[in-house]
């Protein structure tokens, strides 16, 4: 079982837990209070219990400290269970809040806690709401903060990104540094431990996909792309057949075998990774026009341009011929399909809102309004209706989710929602399922997983 809060006291101040617990409780929150231990877990390991749940079962630890707190075992090793998830993933999950005149040897004299002498009950549970609040996405629970151990600096992660990874039959993802071409890593799950494994292939370029054994990668400027298979580093490049006058990708997406390519001037490119062989999708110009692309549903590609007016073409891609357009409520700077739903996603540069439009009709479904104008990047579940986007820029990103078939957010992060000097979001994949979402946060990735 999963908790927002475990609680850790010494045995005589159990009544002032249990009003905290009942407070959360009220709230709204799952609470772990040791009379669950001790009623319903008898004939158990009691030391293992109480550290899985301090060390991973639990968002925030409440330690309620006394002059009776480290005269007591559990408390003892309740603690240093928390202490060790710190050493793990970063400080704020041990919440110290004093009882009584009287402060630990192990709490440091830089530690941030909360004074039950001379504020009240009600204040902390605000406090501990809106800590909880803002790391929490409905329906999904934040499983772990992971630090991307080829960064040694939260100030030099901006160029970190991830993807998911298809394939495997589960939820599995690539991390990899733009600056840095050894870095690529999968982010996998180990007895449902997630763990970044370094692959070893030079193979980490500005854009990444990943099918299978089989991973392409290439530059945003470009005009070939690399593909490796996973077992070896060796790469076999393919030049792709255009004589556009830019070489900038502004878009890729993989389906399946096939890898799309979308380049600036408005001509895409389909690689299809079994047979490696390119075939045009939909013909541009030297007109230096952003462009992005994704597989929609029923065999479709949807084309979407950064240009005022310009609509939104639909491919078929068996015949790769165009067999609609639909008008377009803003410059597309990103987009994304959800086949699931016959969505199409879109989000501008400068807008305030992300927009759900039919992908038969041009209808505009929803309107989802955003955190701050502009998005970074979105990203939609190919199973489900469930899409992730970072919207903002610079000291104003949030990590937003929402349902594009109710139409309803689910959750939005914002930068220094955690009170971190350096908690800016950075990019976001979600699994095809929908099932897991990943956020790189300054030089940690955040993982959500459904319930």
């Amino acid at each position: 079982m999963r908790f927002d809060f475990a609680i850790s006291f010494a045995g005589k101040d159990r009544g002032v837990a249990r009003q905290l617990s009942d407070a959360l409780r009220k709230s709204g929150f799952e609470v772990f209070f040791d009379e669950l231990f001790e009623h319903e877990l008898l004939g158990q390991d009691g030391a293992d219990y109480l550290t899985r749940v301090y060390f991973s079962d639990a968002r925030c630890c409440v330690a309620l400290i006394s002059s009776n707190y480290d005269q007591r075992k559990w408390a003892v090793l309740e603690r240093r269970s928390a202490q060790a998830r710190e050493f793990d993933s970063g400080p704020g999950f041990l919440v110290p809040v004093l009882i009584e005149d009287y402060r630990p040897s192990w709490l440091l004299p830089t530690s941030i806690y909360f004074d039950l002498l001379t504020r009240s009950l009600s204040e902390l549970v605000e406090l501990l709401t809106r800590k909880i609040s803002a790391s929490r996405i409905e329906g999904f629970e934040k499983m772990t903060e992971l630090p991307i151990a080829f960064v040694a600096d939260a100030m030099q992660s901006m160029s970190v990104r991830v993807s998911s990874f298809q394939g495997l039959g589960f939820d599995q993802f690539i991390v990899w540094d733009r600056d840095r071409p050894g870095s690529l890593h999968y982010l996998t799950q180990d007895r449902k431990v997630w763990l970044l494994r370094p692959i070893q292939t030079a193979g980490a370029k500005h854009h990444v996909l990943c099918s299978g054994a089989t991973l392409v990668s290439f530059g945003e400027n470009t005009r070939t792309i690399d593909v490796y298979t996973l077992e070896e580093p060796d790469c076999v490049r393919y030049a792709v057949p255009r004589q556009g006058r830019w070489a900038s990708v502004y878009d890729c997406k993989l389906y399946g075998t096939q890898v799309l390519l979308a380049f600036c001037g408005g001509d895409c490119w389909l690689f299809d990774l079994e047979h490696r062989t390119f075939t045009k999708a939909c013909s541009g110009s030297d007109d230096p026009t952003w462009t992005y692309a994704d597989f929609a549903g029923d065999h479709k590609i949807v084309v979407g341009f950064d240009a005022a007016g310009a609509p939104l073409r639909i491919i078929d891609s068996s015949t790769l011929k165009e067999v609609n357009n639909l008008p377009s409520p803003i410059s597309v700077n990103a987009l994304s399909c959800l086949p699931a739903s016959k969505g199409i996603l879109i989000a501008g540069v400068t807008s305030l809102y992300a927009y759900v439009l039919n992908c038969d009709s041009g209808r505009i479904e929803y309107r989802f309004e955003l955190n701050s104008r502009g998005v970074e990047k979105l990203v939609c579940a190919r199973e489900s209706s469930t899409v992730a986007l970072v919207s903002g820029g610079r000291d104003s990103a949030a990590l937003e989710v929402f349902n594009a078939e109710s139409g309803l957010r689910l959750g939005r992060i914002k930068t220094g929602d955690l009170g971190e000097s350096w908690d800016e979001w950075h990019d976001v994949a979600i699994s095809p399922s929908g099932n897991t979402i990943v956020g790189v946060r300054a030089n940690k990735l955040i993982i959500f997983e459904r319930r």
